[in-house]
């Protein structure tokens, strides 16, 4: 347990100002959130920057690049693949649900969060993908990563 606060305190506040950031970011660019947009109109390649963070000697790398695909399937599913090169990937089915402008999954070995923002036709998504294993009680980040990608 120690060695789990060790490593998740200096992460969570790398995160948290990552966050900040992005927030103040968002405040001047004229993105807004999109719960109106389609999982049609959201399909395509995004490309951005991030941070990543592995649990291999506690790396953490800033402005990382990061290239996100969404793949609209039917209905309401989308099959969403997430890359960092030469350090992470990892692909996800999840649902999109009419009305709202996030995307959220969470199982047993990785989970991914965004939220979808657009302006004019223009499009960003922000969140965190990660992948992670349970030894005894306690869960484990063996990769994460918090990004900003456009479309």
């Amino acid at each position: 347990m120690k060695y789990c606060k060790t490593f998740l305190i200096p992460f969570f506040i790398l995160m948290l100002l990552y966050t900040e950031s992005c927030k103040k970011s968002e405040e001047v660019d004229d993105y807004l959130l999109c719960p109106e947009c389609t999982n049609e109109e959201i399909s395509g390649d995004y490309f951005g920057d991030g941070m990543y963070y592995t649990d291999n000697n506690t790396d953490v790398s800033e402005d990382v690049e990061v290239n996100l695909n969404i793949n609209h399937i039917e209905g309401k599913i989308n099959e969403i693949s997430v890359k960092v090169p030469n350090k992470f990937s990892s692909s996800y089915f999840v649902i999109k649900e009419d009305g709202s402008a996030a995307m959220t999954i969470s199982g047993t070995t990785q989970s991914i969060n965004i939220t979808i923002y657009r302006k004019n036709n223009e499009y960003r998504i922000g969140g965190t993908a990660k992948k992670y294993h349970t030894q005894a009680d306690s869960t484990f980040i063996d990769h994460s990563v918090l990004f900003t990608v456009f479309k």
